[in-house]
């Protein structure tokens, strides 16, 4: 039996910030913060965003984004500008944005980061581990 593959296609960081100035965004938004050294974060990559069920869901009912976390430019959501502050003291800092995003949470920041924002930017649920396809699924369903 041979499995079907589908490749996530994720909408540029760029093509968000426009949007959230224009106020085009009508649905929520699914931002997955990676590493390239983030074995889990790859591991998701090969499982979970390869599932055609779960790309068809992502790409239909979310804006959804993938940064690195490590992202070293300035990113403006709506009306904040969010900087990676760490750079040129840290060798791999973290974008103030993920770490932002993580406040007010219990759980450690740790990789992969998902979050899903109301289009307000309003947080709706996070996850600080690797997911499933299905527990994946059961994060957006929840």
């Amino acid at each position: 039996q041979s499995k079907t593959y589908a490749q996530m296609q994720w909408k540029s960081l760029d093509s968000l910030q426009s949007k959230l100035l224009n106020e085009e965004i009508e649905k929520p938004i699914f931002i997955f913060f990676t590493a390239n050294w983030c074995v889990y974060c790859q591991k998701m990559k090969q499982a979970a965003f390869q599932s055609p069920k779960l790309v068809k869901i992502l790409e239909s009912n979310y804006f959804s984004v993938e940064i690195d976390v490590h992202y070293p430019e300035p990113i403006q959501l709506s009306h904040y500008t969010f900087k990676n502050s760490g750079i040129g003291y840290y060798r791999r800092p973290f974008h103030d944005l993920a770490l932002q995003l993580a406040q007010r949470s219990q759980d450690q920041f740790s990789l992969p980061f998902l979050v899903i924002l109301n289009p307000d930017l309003s947080v709706q649920r996070r996850a600080f581990s690797y997911l499933s396809p299905k527990q994946l699924m059961l994060f957006l369903q929840h």
